[in-house]
């Protein structure tokens, strides 16, 4: 990703519950970013208090772009 300074960033996708098998943490779909933190369980309550647009999509499901 070029950030009109010159500088190469590689974009990384972390969302608090894993949606596929290609997580960069080899984590297992559905399993939570930080289980010590926040439990599937609490994601999925926090999903339901946020919504699943604007700042819940970003938060549970991570940036996904076309």
């Amino acid at each position: 990703m070029n950030n009109g300074t010159g500088e190469k960033w590689e974009v990384i996708n972390l969302p608090a519950i894993a949606n596929d098998n290609n997580d960069l943490l080899n984590r297992n779909i559905g399993d939570p970013l930080r289980p010590d933190a926040y439990d599937r369980e609490e994601l999925e309550q926090i999903k339901k208090a946020v919504g699943e647009n604007g700042t819940g999509q970003l938060y549970i499901k991570g940036n996904q772009r076309d």
